[in-house]
């Protein structure tokens, strides 16, 4: 079926293609969970193992990128009283 659905619509009308694109493929969607069942259901196994392995990973470098930058902003702040630098 088509993935359009109406604003007005309850949610147990609307087909597994519809409920992906409203609570999932979004771009406001992305601080969302994902829906790990219905990507499973509609595209099987392989495509949801992969999305749920996506998201575990995602999750586990988002702290490792936010000290990256602190250091990084470190750097630049003390770049000028470095002398080897």
């Amino acid at each position: 079926g088509s993935y359009k659905y109406s604003n007005e619509a309850a949610p147990e009308t609307l087909n597994k293609r519809q409920v992906l694109y409203k609570y999932w493929a979004r771009w406001g969607c992305w601080y969302k969970y994902q829906p790990l069942d219905h990507i499973r259901e509609y595209f099987g196994e392989k495509i949801g193992i992969y999305f749920a392995w996506l998201g575990f990973y995602t999750a586990w470098l988002l702290p490792a990128s936010i000290v990256g930058v602190l250091v990084f902003l470190y750097g630049v702040i003390t770049f000028d009283g470095n002398i080897p630098a």
